[in-house]
């Protein structure tokens, strides 16, 4: 887990788990199937009894894990009303990518544009959110997740509107499937959740974009997972473009 040049550190609290904020009653309160409302109440059960790093550990000794405050940040409120357009700091970045299989914007961790080609959709390209998924999805997610640490179950419990990309055996895609992550909410806790499937033969790429504008303060928490079938070719780029204030720890 290294530190990208930009980032201000990586996610941790001295003391205990701040569990008024993080509980499991908040996780399973997100929207969703209830497969999914489930394993997020489950994880935020889990989180509770897990301890955060620290720079006493060897892989964490030049990072500043102690630095964070957990208790700075929040889950996104499901009651709360969410912002539905698309800021024009996104837009940029969408005409920026150009010719495209599937664009999904996602602000604050909820969609708020989800465009498939339609030719693709019919011959099985699947592009949609996490929480809407069959109950399946939950035995694969996680699978492609070595590190069962506080970090990726916090993203367990928390993750809002996940995706799920879906490419069937011998079915390839041209273009790029293009995720855009927009953190804007002033001291929001953030779960990106990104779970790419490739059948057989397939052929995808996937670009992961996660940005914000330069003084919002927030915490970024992605996890993503490539389960990618024999002879398979599956390309992913993630890019980051967080403010100098944001934190974030990813897998």
């Amino acid at each position: 887990m290294a530190l990208a040049p930009g980032y201000r550190g990586l996610f941790a609290m001295k003391g205990s788990i701040p569990l008024a904020t993080f509980t499991a009653a908040a996780a399973a309160s997100l929207p969703g199937a209830d497969w999914f409302r489930a394993r997020r109440a489950a994880a935020a059960e889990r989180f509770g009894t897990l301890a955060l790093p620290s720079d006493a550990e060897e892989v964490w000794r030049y990072s500043r894990i102690n630095d964070i405050d957990l208790d700075r940040f929040r889950p996104i409120d499901p009651e709360a009303p969410a912002a539905d357009d698309v800021p024009d700091a996104v837009a940029a970045v969408i005409a920026a990518a150009g010719a495209r299989a599937a664009l999904v914007v996602l602000r604050n961790g909820r969609i708020v544009l989800l465009e498939v080609d339609a030719a693709l959709e019919s011959k099985g390209l699947a592009v949609r959110p996490l929480a809407a998924e069959a109950p399946e999805v939950d035995a694969q997610l996680g699978r492609a997740v070595r590190e069962q640490d506080a970090f990726t179950t916090l993203n367990d419990a928390f993750a809002d509107d996940g995706i799920s990309v879906f490419v069937p055996a011998g079915v390839a895609v041209e273009h790029p499937i293009v995720v855009v992550h927009w953190v804007d909410a002033e001291g929001a806790a953030v779960f990106p959740r990104l779970l790419v499937r490739a059948g057989e033969g397939a052929q995808v790429r996937v670009v992961d974009h996660v940005a914000s504008p330069p003084d919002t303060t927030a915490l970024v928490v992605p996890v993503v997972e490539l389960d990618v079938a024999d002879a398979a070719d599956v390309g992913y780029l993630a890019i980051q473009e967080l403010g100098r204030k944001c934190w974030q720890v990813g897998y």
